[in-house]
């Protein structure tokens, strides 16, 4: 499907509701696992549906085999109302950290939104987990979700932006073990000297134009930017430390390089992960359990290769940028084989 087809299903939505009779949104563009229309009258902001909760309210529904808008709204509620309380203090803290210069404004709501099949189809078509929209879609027609009201900018727009993002989790790819074992050891255990930026690249940029290489070679010739990516890695270890949360940095343009008054600056547009728990801090917190050799769960793995791919794009960044600075973690992470516990083996 073309990019033309995909915006037309995101545009697609119900003409008649008086959500959209009053706001008339028009789809902007898809920002990780967020929906961004603009809106009319309001050229200073933009609207972001979550496109993680309309899935889980949706397969929901499927789960119950009918739609009840009463329990709908209840359960709604009582999942959403924290992890948005959270999120918007997640959004005061980025703020605290890097500065409003490098953040935007924006406040989470709970919100039930109207929906179309196509749209529907088009956002379950790029789902992560694979999921499939279930039949009873044909029957829902408003959903419940997390919607961002966030401050207009015209980073996505720069022609020299560059995103900071490796494209994926490479756990999912079956990356080479010795290869894995290798860059995440010499990135990970402050004491290694055998970090390779050639190695460390080839293993972690897999963003569709290589931006995070472009980042750091380009880097290498401009101070300016380079000092801004200083900024960056220096200011998101002492955030993940004071705490506990990581940045998602596998989306693309959640994080942006770009020019301001051509000069070079960076901006978190979507860089808040979807989830509510506090993934660095969780992840250390399995010291323990990879010290005695106990399989960790479902849930447990998830954690660890999110917080693992975060730990290694900062630190390899730091390493490189010739900082001293590190996210560090216990001692056990680079004595255990990580790959084989994030793919499920046993130990």
């Amino acid at each position: 499907m073309n990019s033309e087809t995909r915006q037309s299903n995101y545009d697609k939505l119900p003409e008649d509701h008086d959500l959209i009779l009053s706001y008339k949104p028009r789809f902007l563009n898809r920002g990780g696992e967020h929906l961004v229309y603009t809106v009319d009258g309001h050229p200073d902001v933009v609207i972001k549906a979550s496109t993680y909760k309309i899935k889980d309210s949706v397969l929901k529904i499927a789960e119950r085999g009918q739609i009840d808008d009463d329990t709908l709204k209840s359960e709604a509620e009582n999942e959403y109302t924290e992890e948005i309380k959270q999120k918007n203090e997640e959004v005061r803290n980025l703020r605290i950290f890097f500065g409003k210069e490098h953040t935007l404004r924006e406040r989470r709501y709970l919100m039930k939104v109207p929906v179309t099949q196509e749209l529907l189809e088009e956002i379950f078509a790029h789902d992560y987990f694979k999921r499939t929209l279930p039949e009873i879609a044909n029957d829902i027609k408003e959903v419940w979700t997390h919607v961002i009201v966030q401050e207009y900018t015209k980073a996505p727009e720069d022609p020299d932006k560059i995103s900071l993002t490796y494209g994926f989790f490479i756990e999912n790819d079956s990356p080479n073990p010795q290869q894995y074992q290798e860059v995440t050891n010499s990135i990970i255990d402050s004491d290694s000297q055998d970090f390779d930026k050639g190695k460390f690249l080839e293993l972690q940029d897999h963003s569709k134009n290589k931006s995070l290489s472009q980042l750091i070679t380009l880097s290498e010739s401009d101070e300016q930017l380079r000092e801004q990516l200083v900024y960056f890695v220096l200011t998101s270890i002492k955030y993940a430390e004071k705490t506990g949360q990581i940045l998602a940095l596998a989306g693309e343009d959640n994080v942006l390089f770009c020019k301001k008054d051509d000069k070079w600056n960076f901006v978190l547009l979507d860089a808040l992960p979807n989830s509510p728990d506090l993934i660095f801090q969780i992840m250390k917190d399995l010291e323990q359990k990879l010290s005695q050799n106990i399989n960790l769960n479902p849930e447990e793995i998830e954690y660890l290769k999110r917080g693992i791919n975060f730990v290694r794009i900062i630190n390899g960044l730091a390493i490189t940028l010739g900082l001293s600075e590190r996210l560090k973690l216990p001692n056990v992470f680079s004595e255990v084989n990580l790959l084989n516990i994030i793919n499920g083996n046993k130990l």
